[in-house]
């Protein structure tokens, strides 16, 4: 999500030796910063589902990658929303 950020509000690559940087440079706006936040809490308050805690009866090696979703799939996403 952060790199997705990074490419809209910048528009390019190159800019930043580092996407850490690049959000660092970002936060110093603290007019972006509150409009980010808004838009975050617009679209988490129209999410059409629910999440439901489950037990899995498997240990799994890399939780965070689980619910993983493509790049491609975000971008399409993002372009129905806007």
């Amino acid at each position: 999500m952060l790199l997705m950020i990074h490419y809209d509000i910048w528009q390019k690559a190159g800019e930043f030796e580092s996407l850490e940087k690049s959000i660092n440079a970002i936060g110093l706006n603290s007019i972006l910063v509150e409009e980010i936040k808004e838009v975050l809490e617009i679209l988490i308050e129209n999410i059409d589902y629910k999440e439901i805690p489950i037990k899995i009866p498997m240990q799994i090696s890399n939780p965070e990658r689980v619910n993983t979703i493509t790049i491609s799939s975000l971008i399409i996403s993002f372009s129905l929303i806007f």
